[in-house]
């Protein structure tokens, strides 16, 4: 479930750093987390990393800084 929430974060949030918007998923992880026993703090690793799978493949189909994180 942490992988999925990253995809979904990530467009739920699109434009938007991990960073910035950590605190928001978060608190909306209790929620999303289904029957995972993951805390937050196990599950953002997991998350972070599917996001940014999702954010460099955006990046590399879109010409450009499209998530302005200067790669």
């Amino acid at each position: 479930p942490a992988y999925r929430y990253g995809v979904d974060g990530y467009g739920q949030y699109y434009g938007r750093k991990f960073d910035d918007v950590e605190s928001e998923l978060a608190r909306d992880w209790e929620r999303a987390r289904g029957s995972s026993k993951l805390t937050w703090d196990k599950a953002k690793h997991a998350t972070r990393d599917s996001w940014d799978r999702v954010s460099d493949a955006v990046e590399r189909a879109v010409p450009g800084d499209s998530d302005r994180d200067g790669k």
